[in-house]
């Protein structure tokens, strides 16, 4: 399922550098509904999954539900941290990038179960998420923060509100993905450590 999730994250970033001439109304929404398109396929393979020490689907009902509420919760505290960055409370670009993150944190919740998001990531040592798992969201808010400070006082089209701080979370999440791919535990490795 990874390497799906680094095919989309990087289409997501191909769009947005390949379409910088065109209107950001229309990037910002097919940037959305890739990362929205992502998010089904990730439900609709945890739902199909075969499980046999589950056979009820209750489980997989809840985790997606404590997720979805999670994104939900993401998507607020990023409006909030954009307010106090400086953006507009109600600007169209800081709700793009606020559901942005509201979909990256669905998605990485889908993978991290019903673990706390927040504390893995304060726990986590620099430039290193503690679990790969979290390391989408964790380099996309990463390198989201420091684009932040890049665009200031910027004339550049590339670096106004939101554009360049949106492609820094893209970007960031497709090394996330690139983390995730390629810091994964094999399946016996994981088995002889329990």
């Amino acid at each position: 399922m990874t390497e799906i999730e680094v095919v989309l994250s990087f289409t997501s970033f191909l769009i947005l550098v390949l379409t910088s001439s065109v209107p950001n109304l229309y990037r910002y929404i097919a940037l959305l509904l890739i990362e929205l398109f992502s998010c089904i396929i990730v439900s609709i393979l945890l739902i199909i999954k075969p499980k046999s020490n589950q056979p009820s689907l209750l489980p997989t009902i809840a985790l997606i539900s404590y997720s979805l509420i999670n994104g939900v919760i993401g998507t607020i505290l990023t409006i909030f941290t954009a307010f106090f960055l400086g953006a507009h409370l109600f600007d169209f670009g800081t709700i793009v990038l606020s559901l942005y993150f509201g979909l990256v944190t669905f998605r990485t919740c889908i993978f991290t179960g019903f673990k706390s998001l927040l504390v893995m990531i304060i726990k986590s040592p620099t430039l290193k998420p503690k679990d790969n798992n979290i390391a989408p969201i964790f380099y996309s808010a990463l390198l989201a923060y420091f684009s932040c400070f890049s665009c200031i006082l910027q004339p550049d089209n590339l670096f106004v509100w939101p554009n360049f701080i949106l492609l820094g979370a893209v970007f960031g999440r497709f090394l996330g993905t690139l983390y995730k791919l390629f810091t994964g535990n094999p399946k016996g490795k994981s088995k002889s450590k329990e």
